[in-house]
């Protein structure tokens, strides 16, 4: 008996991501992975440039009422913070500015802390993350020790299309 594969990573994989992880056995809800990658994004930079990569290239796919309606149910702080810097990133690099009224259920923190456990744990990376901070990331108290929110030249040739 195989027993079914529900990991965050697994349902990215089936959207497109190159992770290493298996395919999910279904296609995920959207706009509620989107909500419960923010609990991982601390544990896994690459999961959240890569959730800020795909919505500017596929935010067309996400029912943006849905996804305010998700992130409104949050509980944790660091996590709305986190999801207004990653949708307010992808709305940089071309995912459309509907997102922005998503923006509104995210909410700003009171006191800065890195997205990375690594940055947050490490007082070499703590300072590199302050220091290297983009405008978001202050905006939204979230520091990034690499500001690599960037599309490569192929990603921004198939958003430029749309």
């Amino acid at each position: 008996m195989k027993l079914a594969n529900f990991s965050i990573e697994s349902q990215w994989v089936r959207l497109g991501f190159g992770l290493n992880s298996g395919t999910s056995d279904f296609t995920p809800d959207v706009e509620s992975l989107i909500v419960s990658s923010a609990r991982c994004f601390r544990e896994n930079s690459r999961l959240t440039e890569l959730v800020v990569s795909w919505l500017a290239r596929n935010g067309d796919y996400v029912a943006k009422h849905r996804l305010k309606g998700r992130i409104s149910q949050l509980t944790d702080v660091v996590e709305k913070a986190t999801l207004g810097l990653v949708i307010e990133s992808a709305i940089e690099l071309g995912a459309s500015p509907d997102f922005a009224c998503t923006v509104v259920s995210c909410e700003l923190l009171a006191v800065p802390q890195a997205i990375s456990l690594t940055d947050e744990h490490t007082p070499y990376f703590r300072v590199l993350a302050e220091e290297t901070a983009r405008d978001l990331s202050r905006k939204w108290a979230c520091g990034r020790s690499k500001p690599r929110f960037e599309m490569s030249p192929l990603d921004q040739s198939a958003t430029s299309s749309k």
